[in-house]
Protein backbone atom coordinates (compact mmCIF):
# COMPACT_ATOMS: atom_id res chain seq x y z
CA UNK A 1 0.00 0.00 0.00
CA UNK A 2 2.91 2.37 0.70
CA UNK A 3 4.31 1.64 -2.77
CA UNK A 4 0.91 2.08 -4.45
CA UNK A 5 -0.04 5.27 -2.60
CA UNK A 6 3.48 6.68 -2.96
CA UNK A 7 3.66 6.06 -6.71
CA UNK A 8 0.11 7.37 -7.21
CA UNK A 9 0.88 10.55 -5.24
CA UNK A 10 4.09 11.03 -7.22
CA UNK A 11 2.24 10.67 -10.55
CA UNK A 12 -0.48 13.11 -9.41
CA UNK A 13 2.17 15.59 -8.23
CA UNK A 14 4.09 15.35 -11.53
CA UNK A 15 0.93 15.81 -13.62
CA UNK A 16 -0.30 18.82 -11.61
CA UNK A 17 3.21 20.29 -11.44
CA UNK A 18 3.62 19.96 -15.21
CA UNK A 19 0.24 21.56 -15.86
CA UNK A 20 0.90 24.44 -13.44
CA UNK A 21 4.28 25.19 -15.02
CA UNK A 22 2.77 25.03 -18.51
CA UNK A 23 -0.06 27.37 -17.45
CA UNK A 24 2.50 29.68 -15.80
CA UNK A 25 4.56 29.81 -19.01
CA UNK A 26 1.45 30.36 -21.16
CA UNK A 27 0.42 33.31 -18.98
CA UNK A 28 3.91 34.78 -19.29
CA UNK A 29 3.78 34.32 -23.07
CA UNK A 30 0.36 36.00 -23.19
CA UNK A 31 1.71 38.96 -21.21
CA UNK A 32 4.73 39.21 -23.52
CA UNK A 33 2.48 39.06 -26.59
CA UNK A 34 0.30 41.87 -25.26
CA UNK A 35 3.35 43.96 -24.37
CA UNK A 36 4.68 43.39 -27.89
CA UNK A 37 1.61 45.10 -29.38
CA UNK A 38 2.86 48.50 -28.17
CA UNK A 39 6.53 47.93 -28.98
CA UNK A 40 6.31 50.15 -32.10
CA UNK A 41 4.84 52.98 -30.02
CA UNK A 42 7.46 52.52 -27.31
CA UNK A 43 10.27 52.68 -29.88
CA UNK A 44 8.82 55.83 -31.45
CA UNK A 45 8.32 57.62 -28.12
CA UNK A 46 11.68 56.47 -26.86
CA UNK A 47 13.51 57.97 -29.84
CA UNK A 48 11.79 61.29 -29.28
CA UNK A 49 11.90 61.59 -25.47
CA UNK A 50 14.95 59.54 -24.50
CA UNK A 51 17.65 61.38 -22.56
CA UNK A 52 21.30 60.19 -22.51
CA UNK A 53 21.34 59.90 -18.73
CA UNK A 54 18.25 57.66 -18.62
CA UNK A 55 19.53 54.21 -17.69
CA UNK A 56 16.40 52.95 -15.94
CA UNK A 57 13.64 54.51 -17.97
CA UNK A 58 10.27 52.99 -17.16
CA UNK A 59 7.19 52.84 -19.32
CA UNK A 60 5.37 55.09 -16.90
CA UNK A 61 8.18 57.67 -17.10
CA UNK A 62 8.04 57.56 -20.88
CA UNK A 63 4.27 58.10 -20.85
CA UNK A 64 4.55 61.03 -18.45
CA UNK A 65 7.16 62.72 -20.65
CA UNK A 66 5.45 62.07 -23.94
CA UNK A 67 3.07 64.53 -25.53
CA UNK A 68 1.54 61.60 -27.27
CA UNK A 69 0.12 60.03 -24.13
CA UNK A 70 -2.92 59.13 -26.10
CA UNK A 71 -0.85 56.74 -28.20
CA UNK A 72 0.29 54.57 -25.27
CA UNK A 73 -1.66 55.42 -22.12
CA UNK A 74 -4.99 55.20 -23.89
CA UNK A 75 -4.01 52.10 -25.85
CA UNK A 76 -6.42 49.26 -25.00
CA UNK A 77 -3.56 46.77 -24.70
CA UNK A 78 -1.88 48.94 -22.09
CA UNK A 79 -5.05 49.74 -20.13
CA UNK A 80 -6.17 46.13 -19.92
CA UNK A 81 -2.89 44.76 -18.56
CA UNK A 82 -2.22 45.40 -14.86
CA UNK A 83 1.11 43.58 -15.31
CA UNK A 84 2.64 46.53 -17.13
CA UNK A 85 3.42 48.28 -13.85
CA UNK A 86 2.69 48.00 -10.14
CA UNK A 87 3.27 44.22 -9.81
CA UNK A 88 6.31 43.25 -7.71
CA UNK A 89 6.32 39.64 -8.99
CA UNK A 90 6.85 40.47 -12.67
CA UNK A 91 9.13 42.68 -14.75
CA UNK A 92 8.72 43.56 -18.42
CA UNK A 93 11.42 44.94 -20.69
CA UNK A 94 10.92 46.36 -24.18
CA UNK A 95 14.04 45.80 -26.30
CA UNK A 96 14.82 47.02 -29.80
CA UNK A 97 16.06 44.76 -32.60
CA UNK A 98 19.65 45.31 -31.37
CA UNK A 99 18.73 43.72 -28.01
CA UNK A 100 19.04 47.08 -26.21
CA UNK A 101 16.58 47.76 -23.38
CA UNK A 102 14.40 50.75 -24.20
CA UNK A 103 12.06 50.88 -21.20
CA UNK A 104 11.06 48.50 -18.45
CA UNK A 105 8.60 47.95 -15.65
CA UNK A 106 9.54 46.08 -12.45
CA UNK A 107 12.84 45.40 -10.68
CA UNK A 108 13.36 41.67 -11.23
CA UNK A 109 16.60 40.90 -13.09
CA UNK A 110 17.94 37.89 -15.00
CA UNK A 111 21.00 38.32 -17.21
CA UNK A 112 20.88 36.52 -20.57
CA UNK A 113 24.20 35.96 -22.28
CA UNK A 114 22.64 34.92 -25.59
CA UNK A 115 19.18 34.15 -26.91
CA UNK A 116 17.72 33.14 -30.24
CA UNK A 117 16.15 35.92 -32.36
CA UNK A 118 13.88 33.50 -34.18
CA UNK A 119 12.10 31.61 -31.41
CA UNK A 120 10.67 31.94 -27.91
CA UNK A 121 13.43 31.71 -25.28
CA UNK A 122 12.72 30.33 -21.79
CA UNK A 123 14.98 30.11 -18.75
CA UNK A 124 14.43 29.10 -15.10
CA UNK A 125 16.66 30.45 -12.35
CA UNK A 126 15.84 27.86 -9.68
CA UNK A 127 18.23 29.32 -7.15
CA UNK A 128 16.45 32.70 -7.09
CA UNK A 129 12.98 31.34 -7.96
CA UNK A 130 12.73 33.32 -11.19
CA UNK A 131 11.49 32.55 -14.71
CA UNK A 132 12.41 34.54 -17.81
CA UNK A 133 10.89 34.52 -21.29
CA UNK A 134 12.08 36.47 -24.34
CA UNK A 135 9.66 36.83 -27.25
CA UNK A 136 10.84 38.15 -30.62
CA UNK A 137 8.36 40.70 -32.03
CA UNK A 138 7.92 41.08 -35.78
CA UNK A 139 6.05 43.60 -37.89
CA UNK A 140 2.78 42.01 -38.88
CA UNK A 141 2.94 43.65 -42.32
CA UNK A 142 6.38 42.66 -43.57
CA UNK A 143 7.35 40.07 -40.94
CA UNK A 144 10.48 42.05 -40.10
CA UNK A 145 12.01 41.84 -36.59
CA UNK A 146 11.35 45.05 -34.67
CA UNK A 147 12.51 44.03 -31.19
CA UNK A 148 11.92 41.79 -28.19
CA UNK A 149 9.80 41.58 -25.10
CA UNK A 150 11.54 40.16 -22.03
CA UNK A 151 9.40 38.87 -19.19
CA UNK A 152 10.91 38.11 -15.76
CA UNK A 153 8.48 36.57 -13.31
CA UNK A 154 8.83 35.21 -9.79
CA UNK A 155 8.08 31.50 -9.36
CA UNK A 156 7.71 31.85 -5.58
CA UNK A 157 3.92 31.69 -5.64
CA UNK A 158 4.03 28.67 -7.95
CA UNK A 159 6.64 26.92 -5.78
CA UNK A 160 4.57 27.67 -2.67
CA UNK A 161 1.48 26.09 -4.28
CA UNK A 162 3.49 23.03 -5.26
CA UNK A 163 4.88 22.80 -1.73
CA UNK A 164 1.38 22.74 -0.22
CA UNK A 165 0.29 20.29 -2.89
CA UNK A 166 3.13 18.01 -1.82
CA UNK A 167 2.19 18.38 1.85
CA UNK A 168 -1.47 17.66 1.02
CA UNK A 169 -0.54 14.53 -0.94
CA UNK A 170 1.71 13.29 1.87
CA UNK A 171 -0.92 13.92 4.55
CA UNK A 172 -3.70 12.55 2.36
CA UNK A 173 -1.62 9.50 1.47
CA UNK A 174 -0.76 8.95 5.11
CA UNK A 175 -4.40 9.27 6.14
CA UNK A 176 -5.43 6.89 3.35
CA UNK A 177 -2.71 4.46 4.43
CA UNK A 178 -3.95 4.57 8.03
CA UNK A 179 -7.54 3.97 6.92
CA UNK A 180 -6.46 1.18 4.56
CA UNK A 181 -4.28 -0.46 7.18
CA UNK A 182 -7.01 -0.20 9.80
CA UNK A 183 -9.58 -1.62 7.40
CA UNK A 184 -7.24 -4.40 6.33
CA UNK A 185 -6.50 -5.21 9.97
CA UNK A 186 -10.19 -5.41 10.86
CA UNK A 187 -11.06 -7.46 7.78
CA UNK A 188 -8.12 -9.80 8.35
CA UNK A 189 -9.02 -10.19 12.01
CA UNK A 190 -12.61 -10.97 11.08
CA UNK A 191 -11.63 -13.44 8.34
CA UNK A 192 -9.19 -15.18 10.69
CA UNK A 193 -11.79 -15.77 13.40
CA UNK A 194 -12.91 -19.17 11.99
CA UNK A 195 -9.27 -20.26 11.58
CA UNK A 196 -8.39 -19.17 15.11
CA UNK A 197 -11.46 -20.93 16.48
CA UNK A 198 -10.56 -24.14 14.60
CA UNK A 199 -6.99 -23.91 15.86
CA UNK A 200 -8.17 -23.45 19.44
CA UNK A 201 -10.52 -26.42 19.07
CA UNK A 202 -7.65 -28.51 17.71
CA UNK A 203 -5.43 -27.58 20.66
CA UNK A 204 -8.28 -28.30 23.06
CA UNK A 205 -8.87 -31.65 21.36
CA UNK A 206 -5.16 -32.50 21.71
CA UNK A 207 -5.26 -31.66 25.40
CA UNK A 208 -8.51 -33.56 26.01
CA UNK A 209 -7.42 -36.59 23.99
CA UNK A 210 -4.04 -36.69 25.72
CA UNK A 211 -5.69 -36.47 29.10
CA UNK A 212 -8.28 -39.15 28.33
CA UNK A 213 -5.68 -41.53 26.86
CA UNK A 214 -3.71 -41.62 30.09
CA UNK A 215 -6.33 -43.73 31.90
CA UNK A 216 -6.59 -46.60 29.37
CA UNK A 217 -2.82 -46.61 28.92
CA UNK A 218 -2.37 -46.91 32.69
CA UNK A 219 -4.86 -49.77 32.78
CA UNK A 220 -3.06 -51.57 29.93
CA UNK A 221 0.36 -51.15 31.53
CA UNK A 222 -0.88 -52.22 34.97
CA UNK A 223 -2.56 -55.30 33.57
CA UNK A 224 0.51 -56.23 31.54
CA UNK A 225 2.76 -55.76 34.59
CA UNK A 226 0.49 -58.05 36.64
CA UNK A 227 0.71 -60.73 33.97
CA UNK A 228 4.50 -60.40 33.88
CA UNK A 229 4.68 -60.79 37.65
CA UNK A 230 2.93 -64.14 37.28
CA UNK A 231 4.72 -65.40 34.19
CA UNK A 232 5.25 -69.00 35.35
CA UNK A 233 2.25 -70.27 33.38
CA UNK A 234 2.98 -68.14 30.28
CA UNK A 235 4.90 -69.47 27.30
CA UNK A 236 8.02 -67.70 26.08
CA UNK A 237 6.30 -66.50 22.90
CA UNK A 238 3.43 -64.97 24.85
CA UNK A 239 5.86 -63.52 27.41
CA UNK A 240 7.71 -61.71 24.62
CA UNK A 241 4.45 -60.32 23.29
CA UNK A 242 3.43 -59.02 26.70
CA UNK A 243 6.83 -57.33 27.12
CA UNK A 244 6.30 -55.69 23.73
CA UNK A 245 2.92 -54.43 24.93
CA UNK A 246 4.50 -52.97 28.07
CA UNK A 247 7.25 -51.27 26.04
CA UNK A 248 4.76 -49.81 23.53
CA UNK A 249 2.54 -48.64 26.37
CA UNK A 250 5.45 -46.84 28.01
CA UNK A 251 6.27 -45.10 24.72
CA UNK A 252 2.62 -44.12 24.32
CA UNK A 253 2.60 -42.75 27.86
CA UNK A 254 5.64 -40.60 27.09
CA UNK A 255 4.03 -39.32 23.86
CA UNK A 256 0.72 -38.56 25.57
CA UNK A 257 2.48 -36.72 28.41
CA UNK A 258 4.51 -34.69 25.92
CA UNK A 259 1.40 -33.70 23.97
CA UNK A 260 -0.41 -32.81 27.16
CA UNK A 261 2.52 -30.65 28.27
CA UNK A 262 2.55 -28.78 24.94
CA UNK A 263 -1.22 -28.31 25.06
CA UNK A 264 -1.07 -26.94 28.60
CA UNK A 265 1.70 -24.50 27.74
CA UNK A 266 -0.24 -23.31 24.67
CA UNK A 267 -3.23 -22.67 26.93
CA UNK A 268 -1.30 -21.05 29.79
CA UNK A 269 0.92 -18.79 27.68
CA UNK A 270 -0.97 -15.65 28.78
CA UNK A 271 -1.07 -16.71 32.44
CA UNK A 272 2.47 -18.04 32.74
CA UNK A 273 3.51 -15.53 35.44
CA UNK A 274 1.13 -17.20 37.93
CA UNK A 275 3.20 -20.40 37.93
CA UNK A 276 6.69 -18.86 38.02
CA UNK A 277 8.97 -18.74 41.05
CA UNK A 278 12.57 -17.70 41.63
CA UNK A 279 14.92 -20.54 40.62
CA UNK A 280 18.69 -21.09 41.06
CA UNK A 281 19.62 -22.03 37.51
CA UNK A 282 23.17 -23.11 38.36
CA UNK A 283 21.89 -25.63 40.93
CA UNK A 284 19.36 -27.07 38.45
CA UNK A 285 22.18 -27.48 35.90
CA UNK A 286 24.44 -29.10 38.50
CA UNK A 287 21.76 -31.61 39.54
CA UNK A 288 21.12 -32.47 35.89
CA UNK A 289 24.84 -32.95 35.25
CA UNK A 290 25.12 -35.35 38.20
CA UNK A 291 22.09 -37.27 36.94
CA UNK A 292 23.32 -37.66 33.36
CA UNK A 293 27.00 -38.22 34.15
CA UNK A 294 26.31 -41.91 34.79
CA UNK A 295 24.56 -42.23 31.40
CA UNK A 296 27.54 -40.53 29.71
CA UNK A 297 30.01 -42.87 31.38
CA UNK A 298 28.01 -45.94 30.40
CA UNK A 299 28.01 -44.72 26.79
CA UNK A 300 31.78 -43.98 26.98
CA UNK A 301 31.16 -40.27 26.35
CA UNK A 302 33.17 -37.53 28.05
CA UNK A 303 30.78 -35.08 29.73
CA UNK A 304 32.31 -31.80 30.91
CA UNK A 305 30.62 -29.09 32.91
CA UNK A 306 31.43 -25.41 33.53
CA UNK A 307 28.79 -23.51 35.50
CA UNK A 308 28.72 -19.88 36.62
CA UNK A 309 27.28 -19.72 40.18
CA UNK A 310 24.50 -17.52 41.56
CA UNK A 311 22.41 -17.16 38.40
CA UNK A 312 18.72 -16.86 39.18
CA UNK A 313 15.78 -16.97 36.83
CA UNK A 314 12.01 -16.81 37.21
CA UNK A 315 10.14 -19.83 35.96
CA UNK A 316 8.58 -23.25 36.45
CA UNK A 317 11.14 -25.62 38.01
CA UNK A 318 9.89 -28.83 36.36
CA UNK A 319 9.64 -27.14 32.95
CA UNK A 320 13.15 -25.68 33.14
CA UNK A 321 14.50 -29.07 34.17
CA UNK A 322 12.63 -30.66 31.25
CA UNK A 323 14.09 -28.07 28.86
CA UNK A 324 17.68 -28.75 29.93
CA UNK A 325 17.13 -32.53 30.06
CA UNK A 326 15.78 -32.65 26.51
CA UNK A 327 18.74 -30.74 25.06
CA UNK A 328 21.45 -32.48 27.05
CA UNK A 329 19.92 -35.97 26.61
CA UNK A 330 19.73 -35.38 22.85
CA UNK A 331 23.41 -34.48 22.79
CA UNK A 332 24.32 -37.70 24.64
CA UNK A 333 22.04 -39.89 22.52
CA UNK A 334 23.40 -38.62 19.19
CA UNK A 335 27.07 -38.59 20.19
CA UNK A 336 28.96 -41.84 19.45
CA UNK A 337 31.37 -43.59 21.80
CA UNK A 338 34.61 -41.75 22.63
CA UNK A 339 32.77 -38.52 21.84
CA UNK A 340 32.54 -35.40 23.95
CA UNK A 341 29.71 -33.22 25.30
CA UNK A 342 30.46 -29.86 26.94
CA UNK A 343 27.79 -28.32 29.17
CA UNK A 344 28.34 -24.66 30.19
CA UNK A 345 26.39 -21.92 31.93
CA UNK A 346 27.48 -18.30 31.79
CA UNK A 347 26.08 -14.80 32.15
CA UNK A 348 25.98 -12.27 29.31
CA UNK A 349 24.30 -8.94 29.98
CA UNK A 350 20.80 -9.83 31.29
CA UNK A 351 20.84 -13.36 29.85
CA UNK A 352 21.79 -16.71 31.30
CA UNK A 353 23.23 -18.71 28.39
CA UNK A 354 23.31 -22.52 28.61
CA UNK A 355 25.48 -24.03 25.89
CA UNK A 356 25.44 -27.73 25.00
CA UNK A 357 28.17 -28.59 22.52
CA UNK A 358 28.68 -32.14 21.24
CA UNK A 359 30.82 -34.04 18.74
CA UNK A 360 27.88 -36.10 17.52
CA UNK A 361 26.40 -36.92 14.13
CA UNK A 362 25.41 -33.30 13.39
CA UNK A 363 22.45 -32.06 11.39
CA UNK A 364 22.17 -31.45 7.67
CA UNK A 365 21.99 -27.72 6.85
CA UNK A 366 18.76 -28.26 4.85
CA UNK A 367 17.14 -29.95 7.86
CA UNK A 368 18.35 -27.46 10.45
CA UNK A 369 15.34 -25.15 10.06
CA UNK A 370 12.90 -28.00 10.81
CA UNK A 371 14.38 -29.45 13.99
CA UNK A 372 11.99 -27.59 16.33
CA UNK A 373 8.87 -28.70 14.42
CA UNK A 374 6.61 -31.15 16.22
CA UNK A 375 6.98 -34.83 15.23
CA UNK A 376 9.83 -33.99 12.84
CA UNK A 377 12.96 -36.13 12.87
CA UNK A 378 15.85 -35.89 10.44
CA UNK A 379 17.13 -38.81 8.38
CA UNK A 380 20.29 -39.04 10.45
CA UNK A 381 18.35 -39.03 13.72
CA UNK A 382 15.99 -41.82 12.63
CA UNK A 383 18.81 -44.06 11.42
CA UNK A 384 20.90 -43.44 14.56
CA UNK A 385 18.06 -43.89 17.07
CA UNK A 386 14.79 -45.69 16.28
CA UNK A 387 12.80 -44.69 19.36
CA UNK A 388 11.57 -41.14 19.99
CA UNK A 389 8.54 -39.14 18.88
CA UNK A 390 10.18 -35.98 17.57
CA UNK A 391 8.65 -33.81 20.29
CA UNK A 392 11.70 -33.26 22.51
CA UNK A 393 13.12 -30.20 20.77
CA UNK A 394 9.63 -28.78 20.12
CA UNK A 395 8.94 -29.00 23.86
CA UNK A 396 12.32 -27.45 24.65
CA UNK A 397 11.69 -24.48 22.36
CA UNK A 398 8.16 -24.01 23.72
CA UNK A 399 9.48 -23.96 27.31
CA UNK A 400 12.25 -21.49 26.41
CA UNK A 401 9.76 -19.12 24.74
CA UNK A 402 7.34 -19.66 27.64
CA UNK A 403 10.08 -18.33 29.94
CA UNK A 404 10.89 -15.29 27.78
CA UNK A 405 13.93 -16.86 26.16
CA UNK A 406 14.94 -18.65 22.97
CA UNK A 407 17.06 -21.50 21.59
CA UNK A 408 19.58 -21.27 18.77
CA UNK A 409 21.44 -24.08 17.06
CA UNK A 410 24.55 -24.42 14.91
CA UNK A 411 25.50 -27.75 13.39
CA UNK A 412 27.90 -29.35 10.92
CA UNK A 413 27.08 -32.78 9.57
CA UNK A 414 29.31 -35.53 11.03
CA UNK A 415 31.11 -32.98 13.25
CA UNK A 416 28.59 -32.04 15.91
CA UNK A 417 26.02 -29.50 17.08
CA UNK A 418 25.91 -26.55 19.45
CA UNK A 419 22.64 -25.60 21.16
CA UNK A 420 22.39 -22.32 23.08
CA UNK A 421 19.53 -21.62 25.45
CA UNK A 422 18.92 -17.98 26.43
CA UNK A 423 16.91 -17.30 29.61
CA UNK A 424 16.42 -13.87 31.24
CA UNK A 425 18.05 -13.63 34.67
CA UNK A 426 16.76 -11.73 37.70
CA UNK A 427 18.43 -10.19 40.73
Amino acid sequence: MIAILGSTSLIIYEIISHNLFRQFENNALKTATNAGLILDLVKHEHEEYFKPNDFNLTLKDLINRSEANINIANNNVYKNNPYFFGNQDISIQWLNEEKKVLVKEGNLIIQWEEFSPSKINKYYDYQNNLFSLILPIKNHKNDQLIGYIKIIESTGFLKNNLFWLKISLILGGGFALILTTGGAFLLTKQSLQPIIASFQELKQFTADASHELRTPLTVIKTSADLVLNNHEEISQDNLHKIKTIVSATEEMNILVNDLLLLARMDKEITEKEKFFIKLPLDEICEDLFDLLEVQAQSSQITLKCDLTPNLWIKGNASHVQRLLTNILSNALQYTPKKGKVIFTLKKELHWAIITVEDTGIGINSQELKNIFHRFWRGEGGRSHRKEGSGLGLAIAEKIAIHHGGKITVESVLSQGSTFRIYLPIIG
